[in-house]
């Protein structure tokens, strides 16, 4: 069998080409190209294999292939081992056994003392990740490659959080690399040197006992990421490769982690806390309701031994004995730890508040606690309160119970607001008023004097009668009225609300004689005391006189006013006034009118009103 000779560019145009038809299209056209060179070249020792022996269609699609770093020439014979073609086409494997043959022959030479070889050891480590980072053949991205490097780049970033440190950023592709090509290295070494390497691993876990961890944690993660078997000289060159290339400590934060008994009460609290704090301080384990302090301590050991604890741990239990799960911890434990029970949002968060203030220890958990005091309150249910208008008169209740029903015709069928008379004295006490309408959501007050209630609007009747308290009242009762119901409203209070409509409806007498004599009454009345009576006030007058009048014909007046004492001995010419200027009324009506009643006529003109003298209005 006449040896073949296969150039660099052929292997390079047969490895980048796509095969539709797999392993058996390739087959196929390595028999075409092998047969088309034994033809032209049968007469030689050697049977070349060049551009010139390939079909035209493979030339057409590489025009624009760079064979710039095109490899030496392969030979292939009947000798030919498929393990020498492997090393021939992937040097790269070649080269990392290679380093593993130099890294332990310097520890021999320097008889395994790892202070002597950990120098010349770096060296050769870098020497190999230099390789396999910038001189083997980087012509197309592979997607393992690519593959590999989005998972070690996940799997340095839960190591930094886990550990608060910062690898290099060239660290990722270091391993992304070394992992790439180391997965097809098959390297068996002796039992000699089987227990060198154990004997090497164990210094170098002695003299580098941080980067051996990281180099660990990243092993344990690739065994179960990317489905690669790892061995002692994995862990022995990414130990020192690590610690070569260096690492910081970005925080001197205690680590902090919920442990709580339900599906996802833990996960829950510490994702809310995490991102209220914009930072992945908490870690979280959600244990079963039947879970013994045991299996908790047990899970938070492992945790422990995976992670940096060299500035504390803080625990946050939802429940349980803290001395129990205390117990179960292994004494080897060289870090403080913070137990804390009773865990709850509010609480993470004031404890991961602490950590970012980079409080003390001992501090975190005291300032947590007392910044997070329980609170409670009953909140009894909310019952929707019946609204209601309040009517009152400050002469008795006869006249509230007409105000009561002239509102009532005006409102429209479907307003559920209900109208309630009130007596004057009732509503001027605020126990009283508490007691008898707290059940109620009083909208307001309409009378003919304000009783001042807090917080109670009031619309006095002789504003209703001008026009100008209507749009007051529809403010009140816009969420029980539709437009069109507003309107309707409206216009019924204008009817109604008329002076004549409500002295018909508050008194028996004939409503043009009794307004006659009251306007006889006022002309009088301001000659007297020499002043003009304002027009708000002369409705007033008229509403209250009416009814006086009708009172003293019935024979109820009012005969008690309380305070009238001290009323006469102020105002005793305006009282005398008023009853000289009511001898017209009393005289048309044969009524005689009492000191208490002339009193509240004088409340009509001058309570809560300033006036001044000659022509001024009050």
């Amino acid at each position: 069998m006449k040896p073949l000779i296969v150039s660099p560019q052929v292997i390079k145009i047969l490895e980048n080409r796509s095969y539709k038809g797999n392993v058996g299209e390739l087959k196929n056209l390595i028999k075409i190209i092998t047969a088309k060179s034994f033809t032209i070249n049968h007469e030689k020792t050697q049977i070349p294999i060049t551009l010139h022996s390939l079909p035209n269609y493979l030339l057409t699609e590489n025009q624009e292939t760079d064979f710039s770093e095109a490899e030496s020439l392969l030979r292939i014979d009947g000798q030919s081992s498929l393990e020498y073609l492997l090393e021939e086409s992937e040097p790269e494997q070649k080269r990392i056994i290679q380093s593993y043959e130099k890294i332990l022959l310097t520890y021999v030479n320097n008889h395994s003392e790892i202070n002597a070889s950990v120098g010349l050891i770096s060296k050769e480590i870098d020497y190999l990740f230099d390789y396999l980072l910038f001189e083997t053949k980087r012509d197309q991205k592979h997607e393992m490659l690519l593959f590999i490097t989005q998972h070690v780049r996940q799997m340095l970033e839960k190591i930094e959080s886990a550990y608060q440190i910062s690898f290099n950023g060239s660290l990722v592709y270091a391993i992304s690399h070394y992992l790439f090509q180391r997965r097809y290295v098959d390297w068996l070494p002796e039992i000699e040197m089987v227990q060198l390497i154990e004997t090497l691993l164990l210094d170098i876990k002695a003299k580098l006992p941080n980067s051996y961890r990281y180099a660990e944690q990243i092993l344990n993660l690739v065994k179960t990421s990317l489905d690669i078997e790892v061995s002692s000289m994995d862990r022995i060159i990414l130990s020192v490769y690590i610690d070569n290339l260096g690492y910081t400590k970005e925080t001197s934060y205690p680590k902090a982690v919920i442990v709580a008994h339900g599906y996802a009460t833990a996960s829950s609290i510490a994702n809310v806390a995490n991102r209220m704090l914009n930072e992945l301080l908490f870690q979280s384990f959600d244990m079963p309701l039947d879970v013994t302090p045991k299996k908790i301590a047990e899970k938070l050991m492992q945790y422990i031994e995976r992670n940096d604890t060299s500035n504390g741990l803080i625990i946050l239990f939802d429940m349980g004995s803290l001395k129990e799960i205390h117990r179960y911890f292994s004494k080897e434990t060289v870090a403080p730890i913070v137990l804390m029970n009773n865990v709850t949002t509010s609480l993470a968060i004031a404890v991961g508040e602490g950590i970012q203030r980079q409080q003390q220890l001992g501090e975190i958990p005291a300032k947590a606690i007392s910044s997070h005091q329980s609170q409670w309150e009953i909140i009894q249910p909310e019952t929707k309160k019946e609204k209601i208008i309040l009517t009152t008169c400050a002469t008795g209740i006869g006249t509230a119970v007409q105000i009561s029903n002239l509102l009532e015709k005006s409102l429209p069928d479907t307003t559920f607001v209900k109208l309630i008379p009130c007596e004057f004295r009732q509503l001027r006490d605020p126990v009283e008023f508490e007691k008898a309408f707290s059940l109620y959501d009083v909208l307001g007050i309409v009378g003919t004097a304000n009783p001042v209630v807090e917080n109670v609007p009031f619309i006095s009747l002789e504003d209703l009668i001008a026009g100008i308290g209507i749009e007051n009242l529809l403010d009140w009762l816009k969420k029980e009225l539709v437009l069109d119901s507003q309107e309707e409203f409206s216009h019924q209070l204008i009817r109604n609300f008329s002076l004549d409509r409500v002295i018909q409806s508050v008194t028996i007498l004939d409503t043009e004689k009794i307004i006659e004599q009251i306007e006889v009454f006022m002309k009088q009345l301001e000659e007297r005391l020499g002043q003009r009576i304002t027009n708000d006030r002369k409705l007033a007058l008229y509403v209250h006189v009416s009814c006086l009048v009708e009172r003293l014909i019935r024979n109820v007046p009012i005969e008690v006013y309380s305070g009238f004492d001290k009323l006469q001995e102020c105002h005793e010419k305006d009282l005398r006034d008023i009853k000289e200027a009511f001898s017209v009324i009393e005289k048309v009506y044969s009524v005689n009118i009492p000191d208490s009643e002339l009193s509240y006529v004088h409340d009509v003109l001058f309570e809560n009103t300033e006036y001044i003298s000659d022509e001024s209005d009050f």
